[in-house]
């Protein structure tokens, strides 16, 4: 940096003891400076913050705390009057501190991604444990999947772009170094830019993470009435005849008679919707000593459905099949939800997703959270190398970092896979309760995530991992 004491006052031309005017770039000394005394004021009596002698709150006489000199400019009366040597040996520092900001969205991500992972482990959870209603879930969770990559790919172009401008300009300035103060409000000028260009960045991918925050929030009703379902489900499974674990819905207790050769049954009775037929089960099934499973009627025996109101027996929905007939007495408001049901099964729109492959898949496909994470700090270790020179160090550093063995990675890798597998095994038996299994698979798919940066280290690639493991 060159030395400033070259110059003079501007004011009176003499003195060299300077200070520089960081507005309209005057050189004054501290003889030709004008100044001003500021008061830090207390009240002795209140708790208010007062602002003269007189304590606007209370009346009391105040008490002063603090006196501080006030440098202004002489020519333009700025306030923004500081030493040029210390403003140039900073230089280097603010830039850097304002790179560092393109960090701050880190956390926003991560809360982005663990409410995904907790949307989409509530999905897989009910899929595994036999439920395959509410198909709108995976399509809109991968359109949530899709938004992200391309949040990802975006914010680290953005990045990118952010950092080549940034390096031209501290190369066009020698990295800050052998700097003259007649240079400084045009580098000034610089920061300013940056950090406008970083502040634009930032608040273009907060637009692109809340769009996404917004779509899983409209997803959460149907996500809690998924999860209504499978807690059902989880109350009344084992009573359901073998091999019945395909199911789409489930419409809570409603009184109802059944009249089939096989069975008579006249009690309010849980209705099953699955891929092929109704499971109608009684719901005193679920207090005998000995288990009763439900009727298993298939919908190719659905002949008719009709919905009479009479001042006797209310409102019914009579259903006629091939041999006997239900009649379901509800309120109105149920005997649409099942009617609906009915609707749906009858029409040509997707009321099941078949099996868990879909949501294995968007989960295996999850866009790595820590992405731009890692782009920012590469980015920011840039040029922290050029503007401090420490890239010797950093490379020593880095000679020194102590890593896992690739064998002990392989250890800790499978050992999380059986760790994984275990909890799924547990969602598809029914052993164990969602909250436990969100928090679990979600500290799993964390550490995996960390084992396969430090393998990516050792092997250079980062995908050298089973891609099969959300699979598991």
């Amino acid at each position: 940096m060159s030395d400033s004491s070259v110059n003079t006052c501007e004011v009176c031309g003499t003195s060299k003891l300077l200070r520089f005017c960081r507005d309209c770039a005057t050189l004054s000394c501290n003889s030709c400076l004008e100044t001003s005394v500021e008061y830090i004021y207390s009240c002795p009596n209140c708790t208010a913050e007062p602002n003269s002698e007189v304590c606007g709150s209370c009346g009391s006489t105040t008490k002063i705390d603090q006196e501080r000199t006030i440098s202004i400019c002489p020519s333009c009366s700025s306030h923004r009057v500081e030493d040029p040597e210390v403003l140039l040996d900073n230089l280097p520092s603010n830039y850097y501190e304002t790179i560092t900001k393109v960090e701050v969205v880190n956390s926003e991500f991560i809360d982005l991604y663990r409410s995904f992972d907790f949307m989409v482990a509530l999905v897989r959870f009910c899929r595994l444990a036999g439920l395959y209603g509410l198909p709108q879930m995976e399509m809109q969770l991968e359109k949530c999947s899709n938004a992200m990559v391309n949040i990802n790919n975006n914010a680290i172009e953005g990045l990118s772009k952010i950092r080549k401008e940034g390096m031209y300009d501290i190369r066009q300035h020698d990295y800050f170094k052998k700097i003259s103060l007649e240079h400084y409000r045009s580098l000034e000028g610089v920061l300013r830019h940056t950090e406008e260009k970083i502040e634009a960045h930032l608040k273009q991918i907060r637009h692109w993470v809340d769009e996404v925050k917004q779509r899983l929030e409209e997803l959460t009703p149907t996500a809690l009435f998924l999860r209504e379902h499978y807690e059902t489900l989880s109350t009344i499974n084992r009573y359901l005849p073998t091999g019945v674990n395909d199911v789409a819905a489930i419409v809570p207790p409603i009184a109802m008679s059944i009249n089939t050769p096989k069975r008579k049954e006249n009690d309010e009775c849980y209705i099953v919707f699955t891929q092929e037929y109704c499971v109608f089960l009684p719901k005193h099934a679920l207090n005998d000593e000995e288990i009763v499973t439900g009727v298993k009627i298939p919908y190719a025996n659905f002949i008719q459905r009709k919905r009479t109101n009479s001042l006797l027996k209310g409102v019914q929905l009579k259903i006629v099949l091939k041999q006997g007939n239900i009649v379901i007495s509800a309120p109105p408001q149920v005997l649409d939800k099942v009617e609906e049901y009915f609707g749906l099964i009858d029409s040509d729109e997707p009321y099941m997703v078949g099996s868990p492959k879909k949501i294995i898949a968007i989960e295996s496909d999850t866009p790595d959270k820590n992405e731009y994470k890692r782009a920012a700090t590469k980015m920011i270790n840039i040029f922290r190398e050029w503007l401090f020179d420490d890239r010797v160090q950093k490379a020593h550093q880095e000679q020194k970092l102590e890593l896992p063995s690739m064998k002990e990675l392989k250890t800790q890798l499978d050992r999380l896979e059986k760790m994984y597998s275990n909890y799924n095994y547990q969602a598809r038996h029914h052993q164990i309760p969602l909250d436990k299994y969100q928090e679990g698979t979600a500290e799993i798919k964390d550490n995996y995530a960390s084992l396969r940066d430090k393998w990516s280290k050792l092997s250079g690639h980062f995908g050298d991992l089973d891609p099969s493991f959300f699979g598991k």
